[in-house]
């Protein structure tokens, strides 16, 4: 409206799902790439067709949006597992990144839903959550609506850029629940179910600019320090992703930015346990 605190919008609209899938530019985080959180967990970038309406009351901000439906086919992953000798197809949720339909030949029978909020009321500081579920058609039935992925996302985010200092954090959890009616199970009349699965993980990254240390006006060089986890099934033991990163990122204008960091990743624990190590160089630009 004329005074600039609600409005509407429809077409290929943004989730409105933690701090990244809406802002998305490189120079908007501190890593050379976005952090592992917002690949699997939030689908970064996660868009579609659909229609949203906002408004501010004051420091309080609020979005919902009506979206697309996700493409339940490819939330579900399939592997060959042995069993007292015979080989088996076991299935489990694969998260919600391979779900995009990304606008192209969507359904809308169960539409997704999302419901944000954000609160301003401190200088330099924004923190909300959102809530974002529906059901996604696997294709398992030709008919729609009788077997389908039922979904929930809920995360709360929060970031901090003042007197120097910018952080950012993010946490996530995803259930997933097959409403099953397929009569694809191992046995006649059966239907093949996948188990009820929970996804979960988070990130924090903080930094300070030393700039005004140094003399340097008008530009930002800020070394900063990050941890990330992400578990794509609570089912299963020994795949939790976890990174530590520390990093050096340097602004010479507030569209541009070239940034270093080292990630030191650990997949699994006890005797499954791996590692690896990364170091990344790259430049940023506002697009």
């Amino acid at each position: 409206n004329a005074d600039g605190n609600w409005g509407y919008g429809a077409g290929v609209v943004l989730i409105s799902a933690g701090i990244i899938n809406e802002t998305h530019e490189p120079p908007t985080f501190l890593s050379v790439e976005r952090p592992s959180y917002n690949k699997y967990i939030i689908p970064t970038t996660w868009f579609g067709n659909g229609a949203m309406a906002y408004g501010s009351f004051g420091d309080f901000h609020a979005k919902f949006t009506l979206h697309e439906d996700m493409d339940g086919s490819g939330m579900v992953a399939a592997e060959v597992e042995e069993h007292d000798g015979e080989m088996h197809m076991h299935y489990s949720f694969d998260g919600l990144r391979g779900g995009r339909a990304k606008g192209y030949k969507s359904s809308a029978y169960h539409w997704t839903k999302n419901l944000a909020m954000h609160w301003t009321g401190m200088e330099g500081l924004n923190v909300g959550g959102s809530f974002t579920f529906g059901g996604a058609e696997t294709g398992l039935n030709s008919v729609p609506g009788r077997d389908y992925v039922d979904w929930n996302l809920f995360e709360v985010h929060g970031q901090y850029e003042a007197n120097g200092v910018i952080a950012a954090f993010e946490y996530g959890t995803t259930a997933f629940s097959h409403e099953a009616d397929n009569g694809l199970g191992e046995e006649d009349g059966t239907d093949l179910v996948v188990a009820d699965q929970v996804a979960a993980g988070y990130y924090f990254h903080v930094g300070y600019d030393i700039a005004p240390m140094m003399g340097w006006e008008d530009c930002k060089l800020v070394p900063w320090f990050g941890m990330e986890s992400y578990d794509l099934n609570d089912l299963e033991e020994g795949d939790e992703k976890n990174h530590t990163k520390m990093g050096l990122t340097w602004w010479p204008t507030d569209k541009i930015s070239w940034k270093m960091d080292y990630d030191m990743k650990v997949t699994g624990s006890g005797d499954s346990e791996s590692k690896s190590n990364t170091l990344s160089l790259g430049v940023g630009y506002m697009f």
